[in-house]
């Protein structure tokens, strides 16, 4: 049967992680600066996120702290673009050899596909670029709690995974 203890942690650690996720989503969804109206992705409409940025005084140049949160959607408009899809303008791979890469570099932002944003699938699907130093999050590791168990009297196993943590928009 396997590890059946060892399974139930993970996946009560799955939880958690969504459960973060769900939050610096919910702040991201609070951002002040907007691309405005509703268009297909384009290459036009990441330049114009990083122009918006950049007037703003973010640190577009900072290649390693820029990243870009998009939608499954969003990543398919993109991938139609060549200067996107095309290993001539990539500078982080994810489907080259060697180990996964869960982002690609381009346009010197690390984009991440992720299939939980508010709206996905929709036509009103919100995608971020953001620097690092925008967002936070803080977790008590100290006082983590992960139990995983067996009640004799009820017959039941049982895992269970609280924390306290939290997301701002800086």
């Amino acid at each position: 049967q396997g590890d059946q203890r060892r399974i139930m942690q993970e996946t009560t650690m799955a939880v958690i992680n969504r459960k973060i996720d769900a939050d610096i989503i919910a702040q991201l969804d609070q951002a002040t600066i907007d691309t405005g109206t509703t268009a297909t992705a384009s290459v036009t409409m990441v330049a114009k996120s990083l122009a918006a940025l950049g007037n703003a005084e973010v640190p577009i140049w900072d290649v390693e702290n820029m990243f870009g949160l998009i939608t499954p959607g969003m990543n398919a408009f993109l991938m139609q673009a060549p200067e996107y899809a095309s290993s001539d303008y990539v500078e982080v791979k994810p489907y080259a050899g060697g180990a996964a890469k869960r982002m690609r570099r381009w346009f010197d932002v690390n984009w991440i596909v992720h299939p939980n944003l508010t709206g996905v699938g929709t036509s009103t699907e919100k995608c971020y670029v953001f620097h690092r130093n925008a967002i936070g999050h803080a977790f008590d590791t100290a006082g983590m709690k992960n139990a995983v168990g067996y009640d004799e009297e009820q017959d039941y196993s049982f895992a269970r995974a609280s924390a306290y943590m939290g997301s701002k928009l800086l």
